[in-house]
């Protein structure tokens, strides 16, 4: 958890206690591996996780409620395919959450998430990969 720390440009003595979590898991018996991105400041961390074979995306309320999702149109990856899935990269202080997803084509697109869960994507005017 001190990538949280680091990334809210905050020191540990002065963030408080740190708190751990496990992110929500799609195969409960593959390994799953846990990428927090950002921090807001009501405390809610978002992020993505490998878990079976894509990228899924997540936010963690400071209520401690997990949500994983899923930005339409993402890839469900393959083990021999590049990496596809849902990337949650940033997060507002109103809980709105940006980033990028990866289609089965293994082309990039971006997305920005509703603190209500809607999520529009988007591609770039004029780019190949965004």
């Amino acid at each position: 958890m001190l990538v949280l720390a680091l990334l809210c440009g905050t020191s540990i003595s002065s963030a408080g206690p740190l708190t751990a979590f496990r992110a929500p898991s799609a195969h409960e018996d593959a390994a799953v591996y846990i990428w927090p991105s950002d921090i807001n400041p009501a405390g809610t961390v978002t992020g993505y996780v490998l878990s079976g074979t894509a990228m899924h995306g997540f936010v963690r309320a400071a209520n401690s409620a997990i949500t994983a999702f899923d930005a339409p149109g993402a890839g469900t990856g393959s083990p021999k395919a590049d990496v596809q899935g849902t990337f949650a990269l940033a997060i507002n202080p109103a809980g709105t959450i940006t980033g990028s997803f990866i289609d089965g084509s293994s082309v990039s697109h971006g997305f920005v998430r509703a603190s209500n869960g809607a999520i529009i994507t988007f591609d770039a005017p004029g780019a190949t990969r965004t």
